[in-house]
């Protein structure tokens, strides 16, 4: 018979800050998420050192009041209780050791930020409870789902979809089901795709209450997990640099218009330094255009991605001669000979980074490469690679697109060393 774990209750002081925005205990080697160094806690440690926070018994100064009624138990923001000069130097202080420790020196900006209200996009979890609905976002290492009313992180128009999503959700799921709601508000319309984990047969009825509600709702477009079309009133379109381009159900999209914006300025700005009147650009990992659009309208510019909807919307409305080309680049990378015409390379590649596109970008010695990365890990193993193959890392700006979480995203600046 297994012998079931007992939990303990311990008091401890926490020392420091983790990687991830948890509160660390050197002595009792215990990371406790939602407090501060300085604060003496009390905590209940189950199996394999799984933490729970029971009480603040002495708090920190730099201790705050959370915003969101949901913060501990929705799992999604982590750092809303610190207070916003100790949140920006954590933030600065934890890119700065990440560098250090990778041996990298640069130009390090200071954080920019993304406001609250701002969250265009968003993933919610739902389970159907006896015909109660709950809908939200699942507790930080739990299977508990949160259900909640509204996010502060979200723009009005999603918080205004949820409690009409919870009633849609109630008529046409079936008890003790499960599954997820990705909702994104673009500038011409909601891309709403519905993810069942039991995978149903809709009948006319529901397919009815779908129509029903997208149309008192506003909701352009619903989907089955972005692929099977159940309701188009219209198509979603977003729009880059005064460009409309056509949404394709569940693509993906910068989680915010401020942030986006963000990104796209920081690299404007590093293209107006370190390129000389560039002729040709090439824009990695395109996607929809979100840079391919504005660097257009600063030289031929072509966008490179896998295959897809998304390419084939850009290609439409991408203005002569800059162009889109399919391709995959993981799969198959442009190799140095064909870098070799490009004056700058601009790539925003997913969290995994891009090894394989690496091995030919520091044998192509570009002038520039603009390197945009939503993981501080993968990039700083590619920025690694191209230091050793003679680039120069000149400047490097943080971007805080997730508010209130560990979360960072990077753009940076290499250029290429003459001589090397």
């Amino acid at each position: 018979m297994k012998k079931k774990f007992e939990k303990e209750i311990k008091t401890i002081t926490i020392d420091k800050l983790g990687s991830e925005g948890e509160g660390y205990s050197i002595q009792d080697d215990l990371a406790v998420f939602y407090t501060l160094p300085g604060e003496t806690v009390s905590v209940e440690v189950g199996y394999q050192k799984r933490t729970f926070l029971k009480e603040i018994l002495i708090p920190s100064k730099n201790r705050i009041e959370p915003y969101c009624p949901f913060f501990g138990h929705c799992g999604g923001c982590s750092l809303q209780h610190v207070s916003r000069e100790t949140y920006h130097q954590f933030k600065k202080e934890n890119l700065q050791k990440l560098l250090q420790n990778a041996d990298i020196t640069t130009h390090l900006h200071d954080l920019i930020s993304v406001e609250k209200g701002q969250r265009r996009r968003v993933s919610f979890s739902y389970k159907n409870l006896n015909g109660v609905i709950r809908f939200g976002f699942l507790k930080r290492q739990s299977k508990f789902l949160t259900d909640i009313d509204s996010c502060p992180l979200l723009t009005a128009r999603l918080n205004s979809l949820i409690q009409p999503t919870k009633e849609l959700l109630e008529k046409i799921t079936p008890e003790k089901s499960t599954g997820f709601v990705m909702v994104t508000e673009t500038q011409y319309g909601i891309d709403f795709s519905f993810s069942p984990h039991h995978k149903p047969k809709f009948t006319p009825e529901q397919i009815q209450l779908f129509a029903e509600f997208s149309r008192e709702n506003g909701v352009s477009r619903i989907t089955r997990a972005g692929k099977e079309l159940l309701i188009e009133n219209d198509v979603p379109s977003v729009e880059f640099d005064g460009q409309k381009v056509d949404f394709p159900a569940g693509a993906f999209l910068q989680p915010s218009i401020q942030g986006e914006t963000l990104l796209k300025e920081s690299m404007l700005r590093f293209i107006e330094k370190y390129a000389k009147k560039p002729k040709l650009i090439f824009d990695l990992f395109c996607g929809l255009g979100t840079f391919t659009l504005p660097l257009s309208k600063i030289a031929k510019t072509i966008g490179y991605d896998i295959t897809g909807e998304s390419i084939q919307n850009l290609a439409k409305v991408l203005p002569l001669p800059s162009k889109v080309e399919a391709r995959n680049l993981f799969t198959n990378p442009l190799d140095e000979h064909e870098l070799k015409s490009a004056d700058v390379v601009v790539l925003d590649p997913p969290r995994a980074g891009a090894r394989d596109q690496m091995e030919h970008l520091k044998r192509a010695k570009t002038p520039l490469i603009v390197y945009i990365s939503c993981h501080a890990g993968t990039f700083l193993r590619d920025a690694k690679d191209l230091i050793e193959a003679g680039y120069e890392l000149k400047e490097l700006q943080p971007v805080d697109q997730f508010p209130d979480t560990a979360h960072i995203e990077l753009v940076s600046a290499f250029v290429f060393i003459k001589g090397n």
